[in-house]
């Protein structure tokens, strides 16, 4: 048991104390001078008058707080290395007494709660209880949620019965998309830090209360709320949170999602596939038996790039992978490297369906993060490989300035074919010549054959189809395709030289794409 000068001088604001001399920083224990003491403990705090001191002394390395009835002189305290806290003359020193008193009254009421707290640790009685005691000692209720802010556990809560948001969560197990939204992404100024672990909250509730975040090592586990419902939270109520949260974060289970036992064996499991440290086919699949781990047929890596929101933001992070992990319904998901990486499986031929993709392309705008898709896959030994193409994905997106959120590899793997070629040689050796004289021709008229010949080809040479996107009568389309095989002789027929123009079109693109970033580079 402690108390530190911040705190004694918090106890004495009434009376304005000024620290004259500062070399120790907390003491275990108070005692009043009298008259003819001398004070000589070094691990004490001496209550006087200033009048006194000139006679007793400073004690070695000690502290002293005194009412001034008389100047002291210059330095005093300095070459003893005491710390010394004057208050002015109008200090009643009993009143003085009774405010060290009471704050050392708390100190050691602090020290007997966390005793209390580590006995129950010791015997291992969990999370429920450690909530028990805690509304015991605050007089409050106290209310957990993990860092995706869904229920755990609650102390007192039953009592509380004019607070729509506690009610909300006690009764559906979560708090609501409101509260989500205040807390985690529009009050970023209210974002708890290392440095500050509480924040008071009050907003959408109806009552004040004192939010302390439970952490493990710099991972955050969940927060622990205290209602200003039955009395007000003290400062030594805020101390008392503090150490609740400290025991909180052993007695919690060792993650972050809904099976303690499993999870941190399947992303140890999922980072050792990553890091090839396991690369047994036979190996992974015991490994696999050994976790009762259930996978369908069709197996996907999703890599999921966090938005600069995110980064550098562990509670924003967390929330947003047990947000991930609801969506997909998957619990084989990890954070490697700078990604979020998920190991997706499925029944079905496609990853998703058009409206689940739809709906993850929200997500992931909504926390400003971006995912690429590997291609399907069987065995888990193929997942690092699988990983570098749905990564490889992500890297062509940005290199190639897409706008969308999500990228398959599927997609992308002619661009991929293409960009490794550009690191080798000139892009434009792929162009067939006729398209640069299409271009040419184009240039020089002012037309339109290029543009033509693109939206013929990618509506499958369908006359119909292609007149309606381009918005012009068929006759004019037929017009343009003589006139396009007058000019270069091609043969639309031949699947080869279709392929071929087809090539040209992807590649054009791509070398645009790229002279635009440079452009933007040199800028």
């Amino acid at each position: 048991m402690a108390v530190t000068v911040k705190e004694l001088m918090a106890a004495l604001k009434t009376w304005e104390p000024e620290l004259l001399a500062l070399h120790r920083t907390e003491v275990g224990r108070f005692h009043l001078l009298r008259g003819g003491e001398r004070p000589e403990r070094p691990d004490c705090l001496y209550l006087c008058k200033t009048s006194q001191l000139m006679k007793a002394g400073a004690p070695q390395g000690g502290m002293l707080l005194a009412v001034e009835d008389a100047p002291l002189p210059d330095g005093f305290g300095q070459s003893e290395e005491c710390t010394v806290l004057k208050l002015p003359f109008h200090a009643p020193l009993e009143d003085v007494f009774d405010a060290v008193e009471g704050c050392f009254n708390d100190a050691v009421y602090v020290a007997d709660c966390t005793a209390r707290l580590l006995q129950a640790c010791r015997q291992n009685r969990g999370v429920q209880a450690l909530m028990d005691l805690g509304y015991e000692m605050l007089g409050n209720p106290l209310l957990l949620v993990d860092i995706s802010l869904c229920f755990v556990a609650h102390a007192g809560g039953n009592t509380v019965k004019d607070e729509p948001l506690w009610e909300w969560t006690l009764s559906k197990g979560y708090v609501t998309e409101e509260y989500v939204n205040s807390v985690m992404i529009e009050a970023g100024d209210r974002q708890m830090t290392e440095q500050d672990a509480f924040i008071w909250e009050k907003g959408l509730l109806n009552h004040t209360q004192l939010v302390g975040r439970v952490m493990r090592g710099n991972i955050p586990l969940a927060y622990l709320k205290v209602l200003s419902y039955n009395k007000p939270i003290s400062e030594t109520d805020q101390k008392i949170l503090g150490v609740l949260c400290g025991f909180m974060a052993m007695a919690l289970p060792d993650t972050n999602d809904g099976h303690p036992s499993e999870a941190p064996l399947v992303e140890s499991f999922l980072t050792a596939l990553l890091n090839q440290k396991l690369y047994d086919n036979d190996a992974i699949e015991e490994r696999v038996r050994r976790f009762n781990l259930k996978f369908y047929d069709n197996l996907y890596i999703i890599v999921v790039e966090l938005g600069d929101t995110m980064k550098g933001q562990s509670d924003r992070l967390f929330h947003f992978k047990r947000k991930l992990q609801n969506f997909l319904n998957r619990d084989t998901l990890t954070i490697y490297v700078n990604y979020l990486v998920v190991v997706y499986d499925t029944k079905e031929e496609q990853m998703l369906t058009a409206q689940e993709e739809e709906n993850f392309r929200k997500l992931l705008s909504t926390y400003g993060a971006s995912a690429g898709v590997s291609l399907p896959f069987k065995r888990l030994y193929e997942v690092p490989e699988q990983y570098k193409r749905a990564v490889t994905a992500l890297n062509i997106a940005h290199q190639l300035k897409k706008k969308d959120r999500l990228y398959a590899y599927s997609d992308c793997i002619l661009e991929h074919m293409l960009l490794i070629f550009s690191e080798r040689a000139d892009m434009m050796n792929l162009v067939h010549p006729a398209v640069l004289a299409l271009m040419e021709s184009d240039e020089k008229k002012k037309g339109s054959l290029w543009e033509t010949l693109v939206a013929y080809l990618n509506h499958n040479q369908d006359i119909i189809q292609t007149s309606k996107a381009l918005h012009i009568h068929y006759n004019t389309l037929k017009y343009r395709l003589k006139r396009i095989v007058e000019l270069t002789g091609l043969d639309l027929l031949d699947s080869q030289t279709v392929f071929w123009l087809q090539l040209s079109e992807r590649t054009l693109d791509i070398r645009r794409r790229m002279l635009s970033e440079e452009d933007e580079t040199e800028e």
